[in-house]
């Protein structure tokens, strides 16, 4: 630059001036040009400074779908900057605008060392910002460290990518431009591949390929091994998923591997390479083939046999299905296929699977599954009566003859209800054997059986039976013979042969005469029970029938032919009534009128020792219907203790026999003295208790006997029952112990009497509130009543126990628990 220039009239010249850029924006510069004369005049000079030219350009490479990363080394003064500097430096060097130049760049911090940073922070951009990125922000430092910018490349899709880097220093105005490039090569996708098949067949698997590209992938297919196939090329359109259709078939039992490789004809994504691993099982038959027959008759049975190889083949035939034969080798040509004919003869019924194998030298085997429903065959013999009465056995005669030379042993079986007998049956070489089985019907009818014959070696033969079971024969029982009013029976046993308890139905065709004991019949299973028919008779002399019959459905039926003969009646049985002394009691006997027409009765009291005791209370003639029954109520009241009182009810039918029924009264007299037993539990308490029978006058007889055998006598007197109160009169039973030791004849003054002296024993093992009666009774006399209160009170304590524990633990103690009985007993 110039600081003066000289021009001629109309003359032109070129002013040069020089601009360093070393700040971004809008730069302005006015020249002024001045002179005396002319005036002076001046440019405006604006200059605009963008961005600097790329300083370094940086590779990043990796697979699509993977991440690489990569640190640029930057220096800390801007490389751009420098060189212009020192370049424009040298260009001024010795000229007179070289000092002016020089002033104004060491105001600048790009060339004055004093004035630069120790660090500078640089903001960072990236344009676009992904797949390449990194920092947005950088801080460069001066003191010689290396200055490194991370960046991170994360290609999608494989291809290149491009990313322009700015960097901006607020503080100094540096500015640096530079580039990133990114290669995304495609990626190689392997996976592996597991296949099962059996042998000879084949299976599919869709091999998926997804494309998320826009473009189309045309993907050639290079296939390794033998048992895998597909088609040569797989088109993948844009965006859209495919399948790839690959085949695995094991021409045999075993391992096999392979490989699979879909390639981009044009590079537009990387390989999918594919492991395959086949494991080929045993083979599937050929065919199941069911086949119906008859035991002991010959079926063929047609089997396609092939030879798909192109050398001969002899297939070796094996079968593990009983009753089947055929030839051994079948010798096929090359590419021959012929049909095997196979025998089935079953020697027995039932059903039989198994398998026929075709064999080669190879062992490539093939074979067809085999089922044999074979029916039974016809019969040895058919229609065979067996017939008996239900409940009734008989037995059913087969004779078995054995072919053989050695002994055979014949599984029986039998089919039919009620039939049975031995499951096995040994026969001798060349021998005949009777062989018996029972029928033993419980319901009346007829039905098909069967018997059985099986073993291996012989086959299976069988017999059909006509099983036929007939009613029971009726039973005629034995005629009983029963007084009228009273009662005979005979005794019947019912079985129950089943494995079930039964409830029996009973039809009775005269119920009024005729009734069984239990009404309601239960028969437990394999069990009998007797039921008793009583016979009531409603007539004198005359004959009177009836039949009985129990029935089940599942075991029959029995008949029973009842008859019976009524006698004329004579003493009844005897009633006992008990009276308190001086008191009056009403009983009453019941009569039924046991003819079948209606009687007109008389009643009476007859035989009285003492008018005053027995008095009939209701009317004295009354009119009864058939069967009908009624009450007859009397009253005792007797005035002594002397003896027991008698008389006999007379019951009289109008021109009919006459019924006696004799009535005992027993005086008692409860004595108004109660005997105290107090004790403690498990203490004992022994007492004696002297009782005095008041109003109780003996006759010299009976004195003199008393004074002849004092304890035998009194036994033949007297005797003693308890009878036992309370909430719990078992306890009471169990701890009190009354013995009768004395008996002493006394005077009062009523006149001759006797003393009873009695050791009470009570030995409680528990506390008891409750009382007992004990009751002395005179032979042919009275009854006195003595009362007994009980009061036990608990049992001193046996042992304290004392029982610690830490807080949240548990502790424990033991101790002794004595049974003092002879058995078991709990304890609560």
């Amino acid at each position: 630059m110039h600081d003066a220039i000289s021009l001629a009239g109309g003359e032109k010249t070129v002013i040069t001036v020089q601009f360093v850029p070393l700040y971004m924006g809008v730069h302005t510069c006015r020249l002024m040009l001045v002179d005396a004369d002319v005036g002076e005049f001046a440019y405006e000079l604006n200059v605009t400074v963008g961005l600097p030219d790329t300083t370094q350009r940086v590779r990043l490479a990796c697979e699509e779908r993977t991440t690489t990363d990569s640190k640029i080394e930057l220096p800390f003064a801007n490389p751009q900057a420098v060189s212009m500097l020192q370049k424009l430096s040298s260009e001024l060097d010795g000229t007179r605008a070289q000092s002016k130049v020089r002033k104004i760049l060491a105001a600048t911090k790009f060339s004055n060392a004093d004035q630069m940073p120790a660090a500078v922070t640089f903001k960072v951009e990236y344009s676009p910002p992904a797949p390449l990125n990194g920092p947005t922000e950088l801080t460069l430092h001066s003191d010689g460290t290396a200055n490194l910018l991370p960046v991170v490349f994360r290609p999608k899709e494989a291809r290149s990518y491009a990313c322009r880097v700015l960097m901006y220093a607020v503080s100094t105005g540096d500015v640096r431009v530079f580039e990133l490039e990114g290669a995304a090569a495609p990626r190689t996708t392997t996976q592996s591949l597991t296949f099962s098949a059996a042998a000879r067949q084949s299976v599919l698997q869709q091999v998926p390929v997804g494309n998320a590209s826009d473009k189309e992938w045309r993907l050639k297919a290079t296939l390794n091994g033998k048992q895998f196939s597909g088609p040569p090329e797989l088109i993948v359109p844009a965006g859209k998923l495919t399948n790839y259709q690959l085949v695995f078939k094991p021409t045999w039992v075993g391992s096999f591997t392979g490989s699979l490789l879909l390639s981009e004809v044009n590079k537009a994504c990387g390989d999918f390479v594919f492991n395959l691993k086949g494991t080929g099982e045993d083979p599937l038959p050929e065919d199941t083939i069911s086949v119906e027959t008859q035991a002991k008759t010959k079926t063929p049975v047609h089997l396609l046999v092939k030879n798909p190889h192109s050398y001969p083949v002899d297939y070796r035939v094996t079968s593990d299905v009983p009753y089947v034969s055929g030839q051994g080798i079948v010798s096929l040509s090359p590419g021959q296929s012929t049909r095997y004919t196979l025998a089935v003869n079953p020697q027995c019924s039932g059903t039989f699977h198994g398998v026929v194998t075709f064999t080669p030298n190879s062992g490539e085997y093939h074979f067809y599954q085999l089922q044999v429903n074979a029916s039974l065959p016809p019969p040895e013999q058919a229609d065979i009566e067996v017939r008996t009465e239900v409940r009734k056995p008989v037995a059913a005669e087969i004779e078995i003859h054995n072919p053989l030379s050695y002994a055979v042993e014949f599984e029986v079986t039998y089919e039919g209800d009620g039939l049975f007998g031995d499951t096995t049956l040994t026969v001798g070489p060349h021998e005949s054997v009777v062989h018996s089985a029972i029928f033993y019907p419980l319901v009346v009818g007829e039905q098909q059986g069967s018997i059985m014959f099986f073993s291996e070696a012989v086959g299976e033969s069988w017999y059909q039976l006509r099983l036929v079971a007939d009613p029971t024969a009726p039973v005629t029982l034995d005629e009983i013979l029963a007084e009228v009013g009273k009662q005979g029976d005979q005794t019947v046993r019912l079985e129950n042969p089943s494995e079930r308890a039964v409830t029996i139905s009973i039809d009775n065709s005269n119920p009024h005469v005729f009734e069984c004991v239990p009404a309601e019949v239960v028969i437990q299973p394999f069990q009998t029970l007797d039921v008793h028919i009583v016979y009531s008779p409603s007539s004198v002399g005359e004959l009177e029938t009836g039949t009985v019959v129990f029935s089940h459905p599942h075991i029959g039926d029995w008949t029973f032919h009842c008859s019976g003969r009524g006698l004329e009646p004579t003493a009844m049985d005897t009633t006992t009534v008990i009276g308190t002394l001086g008191e009056s009691i009403v009983d009453t006997i019941s009569f039924t009128n046991p003819f079948k027409v209606p009687t007109k009765l008389s009643l009476t009291l007859g035989g009285l020792n003492e008018s005053s005791a027995f008095q009939l209370e209701g009317p004295v003639d009354i009119d009864v219907g058939p069967f009908e029954q009624i009450i007859v109520p009397f009253s005792f009241r007797p005035s002594a203790m002397v003896r027991e009182y008698s008389c006999v009810l007379l019951v009289r039918a109008h021109q009919g026999p006459t019924w006696r029924y004799p009535i005992k009264g027993v005086p008692e007299l409860e004595v108004a003295e109660t005997f105290q037993l107090r004790c403690q539990a498990r203490t004992k308490l022994e007492q004696r208790l002297e009782l005095h029978l008041p109003q109780l006058e003996l006759s010299a007889a009976d004195l003199l006997h008393l004074r002849a055998a004092p304890s035998t006598g009194a036994s033949a007197l007297f005797s003693e029952e308890i009878i036992y109160k309370g909430e719990n009169p078992h306890a009471i039973e169990r701890a009190l112990t009354v013995e009768h030791v004395a008996t002493t004849p006394s005077r009062q003054s009523a006149g001759a009497t006797v003393a009873l002296a009695f050791d009470v024993l009570l030995y409680p093992l528990r506390s008891i509130d409750g009382s007992a009666d004990l009751i002395i009774k005179k032979h042919n006399g009275g009854r006195f009543v003595y009362k007994l209160d009980i009061q036990v009170t608990p049992a001193e304590i046996d042992d304290e126990i004392t029982i610690s524990a830490m807080p949240g633990k548990t502790s424990g103690v033991a101790f002794r628990l004595t049974n003092q009985f002879d058995r078991p007993l709990p304890f609560t």
